[in-house]
């Protein structure tokens, strides 16, 4: 056990069949600190696990909670998106880098699309990088590994 600048938490160490070891940081930030406390003098000074066992159970039950949450208030991921992300950044890349303006964006995504892509996919797949394109900005264009030269540059280009 650990403790982790101002978070209180505990080190657990897990081991798989297969002998691998994973480290796992359960942290307790929403747990008055006494209790922490008493916890960890229960156990320091009278070999006695039983408060912190029950501490472990509410913030693991805590945390399973905010993940269901979490969970469901993102959504499913898009499964069409997930296929393509490859595709997807690679294609984006060569756009900027290439700096194409907007004609020659459409062709080079259709002619992409024709190339890697079924036939009821390649259209879905053109919106998908279109609307990628339009919403790239200063804050988000670094996911597809681009300089912030080659995006002012492809900005005034493609506006």
């Amino acid at each position: 056990m650990e403790q982790r600048g101002k978070n209180k938490g505990v080190l657990y160490y897990l081991h798989t069949p297969e002998n691998n070891q994973i480290k796992l940081f359960l942290a307790f930030t929403d747990l008055p600190t006494k209790i922490y406390i008493k916890a960890m003098l229960a156990i320091y000074e009278l070999n006695n696990i039983e408060l912190l066992k029950e501490i472990f159970i509410w913030t693991y039950e805590r945390s399973a909670q905010h993940y269901q949450a979490v969970h469901q208030s993102l959504g499913e991921p898009d499964s069409f998106r997930l296929k393509h992300r490859e595709s997807l950044k690679q294609i984006i890349q060569i756009i900027i880098r290439q700096q194409m303006n907007k004609h020659s964006v459409f062709e080079f995504i259709t002619q992409k699309a024709k190339e890697l892509l079924s036939v009821e996919d390649q259209e879905p797949f053109r919106e998908m990088i279109e609307t990628e394109l339009l919403s790239l900005h200063g804050g988000n264009f670094a996911k597809y590994q681009i300089t912030p030269n080659e995006f002012q540059q492809w900005q005034e280009i493609y506006p």
